[in-house]
Order: C-alpha cells, then structure tokens, then sequence
C-alpha cells in the first residue's frame, strides 16, 4: 500500500515475498479462514470469485474485508496458473455461472514467482519511458567468467496503451511493472520495503545533473552520492564501445560489481552496474 495525499493507495503484489516471507502455520491460518468465510458465503448463495483480505503481523492474523470481484492482481494469478497447466481465473468464473462441474485440484503452497508494481499517475512525476509498453532482460555488461555476473532481471511494461495526450485521472493506476524476482525485502528491524531500482524507475528523468560546472561543488558530490548509490545501466551503445577499446570490460567484483568513470577530471567515482537498479543510463 503507498500512502498519498491522505489516502491509502493499492501499489501491487508480491507473491515471491509472501512465499518466502510468511510462516506455513500463518498459511494454514489464512487457508482454514478462508475455508471458513467461502462456507458462510456459499449459504449466503453467492457465486463467483472474490478476494480475502487479511493482515499479518508478528505471527498473528487479522481479517480485514471481503471483495466480491476480480482482483488487480488476478493477472498476475493467472499466469502462475497458466505456467502450471492450471484454469485461469476468468475460466473458473465462467464455469460457476455456467453451472459446470469443475474438477481439478490446487496446491494452495503453489510457489509463484512473480510480482508487480502498480505506478499511480503522477502528472508531476512521471518517466515518459512508461508509456512504452515492452520487455526488457537486463543483465550485466561484466564479460568475465565471475559469480557476479550472472544477474538479471526480466522486467515487463504493461499500460494498457495508454498515451501521452489522454486525460488522465491523478493517482490512478497508469501502468505496471511484472517481475520475475521479489520487489520487497525485510529490513534487519522488520518491516518491508520496495527495492531501490523500483523506485527509480518510478521518477521521471530529472535534470538537475545536466550541464554541471566544474565549480559546483554541491551538484557534483551530489551526483557522485547518487551513482554510487543508485548505480547505471549500460546501453548497448555504451557497450560496444566500451567492447572496441579492451578485449573484456573490467568490473570490480563485490556484490554489485562496479565499473570506474571520470569526471571533471580528477574525480573517480565506482559506479555500481550489476545491482540492477541503476537509474542512469549511459551513452
């Protein structure tokens, strides 16, 4: 959930961080409550697909709500079961108001690899690149046979083609990006966070870098504080180039694997390449 000009806002899924994240006794819990709410409802005749709330903390569970449709992220859902040999959701809908018999079973511990992050429409913030549906397999430029580059991550642009000149609500969902990894890890005190390359896919390409002095000494520490941090992504362009120069490119191994630029001369700074979460991209 993303908390925003005093509303709580949707912002994705994660079912790889629930896999690895959640108890199996707090999954029984979950399940068996569900079991529990899916008997009332049927009593109640409803039919159909719905989806239960709950939250978990330190152990315990505590049911929130019930929502009798589609969820955002049955998309995602559905290509777990899909890859599975599995019904889609929609199919398992149609059949309920078909009045079919379904046979088939779930293994309700069913590893799903899979996450994504809905982007709420910013008409302040925003990177044009998402208006751009593609897929991208990012991996790193280090041509050596090293256990620090065999990283990569396939990351999917989905927006619904929306455009650029279309009237879009503020802080509704623009696009999303699908992910083949977690995009949420645990902090050493517990609570969860958004891995950095997410959020800065999220902004829009800023300018405060551009035409930097020599003599600007804040603008340049600051740039320097942000490439260490936040590292780069190559383009196939930079690449090449790099390629025609040396017969392999140099990386420093460490875990994100570094490569070392110049600027201004006499500052060098290690700018991280292997993270997959570099925002700067490279000519």
């Amino acid at each position: 959930m993303e908390h925003k000009e005093n509303k709580l806002l949707y912002s994705g899924a994660d079912y790889s961080c629930v896999n690895s994240m959640i108890d199996s006794k707090v999954k029984k819990i979950i399940y068996n409550n569900c079991q529990i709410i899916a008997s009332k409802l049927k009593v109640l005749n409803y039919k159909g697909i719905l989806g239960i709330d709950f939250l978990v903390t330190n152990n315990e569970v505590y049911f929130v709500e019930i929502n009798p449709r589609f969820q955002a992220s049955t998309f995602l859902l559905n290509q777990a079961l899909i890859e599975n040999s599995l019904p889609s959701i929609q199919y398992l809908q149609s059949q309920i108001f078909s009045k079919k018999f379904i046979n088939f079973k779930i293994d309700f511990n069913l590893d799903i690899n899979k996450s994504f992050f809905s982007i709420l429409y910013d008409n302040q913030n925003i990177n044009t690149n998402l208006y751009n549906e593609t897929n991208l397999n990012i991996v790193t430029p280090d041509t050596r046979n090293s256990k620090f580059n065999i990283s990569s991550l396939n990351m999917q642009i989905i927006n619904n083609n929306v455009k650029k000149n279309y009237n879009i609500q503020q802080n509704s969902n623009f696009a999303y990006l699908i992910f083949d990894s977690p995009i949420l890890y645990k902090t050493l005190k517990g609570s969860l966070q958004i891995v950095t390359y997410i959020k800065r896919l999220i902004e829009r390409k800023v300018d405060k870098f551009i035409n930097i002095k020599s003599n600007n000494i804040d603008k340049i520490a600051l740039l320097k504080f942000e490439l260490l941090t936040y590292g780069a992504q190559l383009t196939d362009e930079a690449k090449q180039a790099l390629y025609k120069k040396r017969d392999f490119l140099t990386i420093r191994d460490g875990i994100s694997g570094g490569i070392e630029i110049l600027i201004f001369n006499n500052i060098h700074i290690n700018v991280p390449i292997n993270s997959l979460h570099g925002y700067i991209f490279f000519k």
